[in-house]
């Protein structure tokens, strides 16, 4: 059937017919190609499973792969816009570009397998990278180019999808290339190898509509708009319901339409915004700069962060605002006044400017990464930095950190209001070595889990704070970054409130654990403490001929080792307790602290992210700690050291940024 540029049209059309030549032009308010490994695998699958389905079955249905619809809209021969189907469209492409690479591994092969072929082009109106990266994929020595090219989401996606190709070609594991039971079967009786696979599949893909080869063919339902269709609306009403469109992408459309094409005005306006949402998206994907702003792990959809944020100024001024994102600025362009997309654009610009000039401060970078995992908002934050009174970066510093002071810290009895609890006590009591009107921390891992997290969490942070400010005190030179909290990296793990001495008061039950402990407590004596190895080896000898018990053993090592007798009370207090890795936790349970030591050590030996605290507890590096020498025990001289050290910086911070208490 003829396209016609005043009607709809509707057919089949085989991939086959596109490889004469086709380009796909993929406007500006569409996103880059986002398929998961997963999607690209099942598309992998189903295609090669068609291609190979049984002989006898082919004469009683249909013989071809039914993909689903292509909305495009005409530009003129052969060259079309796409409204619906981009995903689709792009993974057929990546893996026609790996097939024939994989089938023409010589560069005159390659030729001649791309002339027969004479794939479709795929262009991206406003990421000329984009173009170019994707017309270079699977091309002669184009793995020895990637370097030339800047790998942001999109092309780092289109990259990614290549290579999950390449894993479901040459699988580590056999029985992980193929999704059904008779495609296993098949290949098993037949023992296809890769290179039969490929051909198969690309023989697949570039047969005609008319083709009748056994492989048969894949076709799109195309759907060809007519010109006088709104492009826009069309790729709304197309994604409506679809799992995949989001706010953000329909958001996106409405910023990036143009009504004339022919407006170099408005030309120049749209290539702008997509230039610049690329831009905040690339940067936003950036994990080291999206983790200080927002501990979500949101794949997709980042920048919706920044419309949120202009969505809630708009509501305090005018609560009949939507809150839905894309009603919001839906209204917003439907009222028409001005140049709606620049005066809405140049917010969302001036909201990201901030974003940017916070990260460029290590210092700022660190503490609303704090603030914003004890659920401070962008808006608050916002807000403070506005305000008229901040006149200056240090004025701002100021504020944010009596919020720190209020969410973080523990509170003297004089700022808490009446009923309240306060957790910096004053009194005597001998069992911690307090003396009469002497202040204390009372926190205990049983009562305040949760308070004790944040200021564990605020510590990590001050003493990579007090580092920059001692940089820039004493005009030393210092990049910034090596003292940057890694807040992605924390997100990545579980981090709770744990011992850091339990052996004593653990039940060491099971063999397995025993044998483990009896390992890690043999491994720490000999790497601390040589002489006192001897000693140790004579009764662990006696333990393995069964000439004594365990008991005894474990009694050995707690009397080499200085370990003290800790009570419930004394092992649960604030001076027991750090920030630890899950993983880590669990590999040396109920280890002694020197094997302990000995573990943490080799996790950051080994590249691990273990917060700056949770290392000066383990290296024994707390100031005015009597026992520092001693890697053999966390005993009590440790504990009062580490809880006059926490105080000491409390109260420091709280002299410095102090807590206004409303009544």
């Amino acid at each position: 059937m003829e396209s016609t540029k005043s009607e709809n049209l509707i057919e089949q059309k085989a991939i086959g017919d596109l490889l004469c030549g086709y380009e796909f032009h993929i406007p500006p308010y569409q996103r880059g190609y986002r398929w998961t490994k997963q999607q690209v695998v099942d598309l992998c699958n189903d295609l090669l499973e068609y291609a190979l389905r049984p002989l006898s079955d082919i004469a009683d249905t249909k013989t071809f792969y039914s993909l689903q619809p292509l909305v495009v809209k005409y530009r003129n021969e052969k060259s079309f816009d796409v409204i619906d189907g981009q995903q689709r469209l792009t993974t057929i492409y990546i893996l026609f570009r790996f097939l024939m690479a994989e089938l023409g591994p010589t560069p005159d092969r390659l030729k001649r397998i791309q002339r027969d072929v004479n794939l479709y082009s795929i262009i991206y109106e406003t990421r000329k990278d984009d173009t170019d990266f994707i017309a270079d994929l699977g091309s002669y020595g184009w793995e020895e180019r990637l370097s030339a090219w800047a790998m942001d989401i999109d092309i780092a996606h289109i990259y990614n999808a290549y290579q999950y190709m390449k894993e479901w070609l040459y699988p580590k594991d056999e029985n992980e290339r193929y999704s059904s039971v008779a495609t296993c079967r098949r290949f098993i009786k037949e023992g296809m190898d890769s290179y039969e696979i490929a051909l198969k599949l690309l023989t697949l893909l570039k047969n005609k509509k008319d083709t009748t080869k056994p492989e048969g063919n894949a076709q799109f339902i195309w759907y060809q708009l007519s010109s006088d269709k709104d492009a826009i609306e069309e790729f709304i009403v197309e994604n409506k319901g679809k799992i995949g469109l989001s706010d953000t992408e329909r958001i996106r459309a409405l910023f990036l339409y143009r009504e004339d094409k022919n407006n170099e005005v408005d030309v120049a306006q749209q290539i702008s915004i997509a230039k610049d949402w690329d831009e905040i998206e690339t940067t936003l994907q950036d994990s080291g700069f999206w983790s200080f702003i927002s501990s979500e792990n949101l794949e997709e959809g980042r920048i919706s962060l920044l419309f949120q944020y202009i969505n809630n100024i708009d509501t305090l001024k005018d609560k009949k605002v939507s809150s839905d994102l894309y009603r919001f600025y839906e209204q917003k362009f439907a009222e028409k006044e001005g140049n709606v997309a620049m005066r809405e654009w140049e917010r969302i610009l001036e909201a990201f400017r901030m974003l940017k000039n916070w990260y460029k401060d290590a210092y700022l970078f660190n503490i609303i990464g704090l603030l914003t995992r004890e659920g401070i908002s962008l808006n608050d934050i916002a807000h403070i930095y506005y305000s008229q009174d901040v006149k200056t970066t240090a004025q701002f510093v100021i504020e944010l950190n009596k919020i720190v002071n209020r969410k973080c810290l523990p509170r003297l009895g004089s700022e808490v209001k009446e009923g309240e609890e306060s957790h910096i006590k004053t009194g005597q009591n001998d069992k911690f070595g307090f003396k009469f009107g002497e202040l204390h921390l009372n926190l205990n891992f049983n009562d305040h889990k949760d308070k004790i997290r944040s200021l564990l969490l605020f510590l990590n942070i001050l003493v990579l704070n007090e580092q920059i400010e001692n940089h820039r005190k004493n005009d030393m030179a210092y990049s910034g970054n090596e003292y940057r909290f890694a807040f992605d990296l924390f997100d990545k793990e579980t981090w709770d409130v744990e011992h850091i001495d339990s052996a004593t008061t653990n039940q060491l039950k099971s063999e397995s654990t025993r044998a483990m402990w009896i390992h890690n407590a043999d491994a720490a004596i000999k790497h601390f403490y040589k002489k006192d190895y001897p000693a140790f080896l004579v009764v662990k000898e006696k333990y393995e001929s069964g000439e004594t018990n365990f008991e005894t053993l474990h009694k050995k090592v707690i009397e080499l080792t200085d370990i003290e007798s800790s009570d419930e009370e004394m092992k649960n207090w604030i001076g027991n307790l750090t920030l630890l890795n899950a993983n880590i936790n669990r590999g040396y349970g109920n280890d002694i602290f020197a094997a302990k030591c000995m573990k943490i050590d080799e996790k950051v030996n080994a590249g691990a992210f273990v917060p700056v605290c949770t290392r000066m507890v383990f290296y024994k590096a707390i100031p005015n700690n009597e026992n520092s020498a001693s890697h053999l025990e966390w005993n009590f001289t440790d504990k009062k050291a580490y809880h006059d050290w926490m105080l000491k910086k409390i109260m420091d911070f709280k002299k410095r940024f102090p807590l206004k208490i409303e009544y």
